[in-house]
């Protein structure tokens, strides 16, 4: 159990305690304002150093299959021959059912309006 006040500490911990108590240190003397401040600060460094988009790119696997790397943050989209070119031939059904259902559908990363109270 790690304490703000400098409690005891199990040796094999002492690198992750002294990282615990900077960090309790430095928000003891911090006031709210400050605390916000640097969250804000922090949260737009981490957008800086996202990328905006990512490139595609494609790799076969071990089984053969297509993956497609870039469309989803961990993991890629993987199909098989066959499967690929059913999608790449239903395409036009596909942009139109995305039309049709536009509405209903959400963006990822995309901020949701505010519902104005009557």
């Amino acid at each position: 159990m790690y304490f703000c006040d400098g409690g005891a500490v199990n040796a094999a911990h002492d690198q992750r305690w002294t990282i615990h108590r900077g960090v309790c240190n430095m928000v003891d003397t911090m006031d709210n304002a400050a605390l916000i401040a640097e969250i804000a600060r922090l949260k737009a460094e981490n957008e800086q150093l996202r990328p905006a988009t990512r490139k595609l790119s494609f790799k076969v696997g071990a089984k053969g299959g297509v993956s497609v790397y870039g469309l989803n943050v961990r993991f890629p989209v993987t199909l098989y021959k066959e499967q690929w070119e059913r999608l790449i031939a239903a395409t036009p059904e596909l942009q139109a059912f995305l039309k049709a259902h536009d509405a209903e559908l959400k963006v990822k990363g995309a901020t949701v309006p505010a519902v104005e109270k009557a």
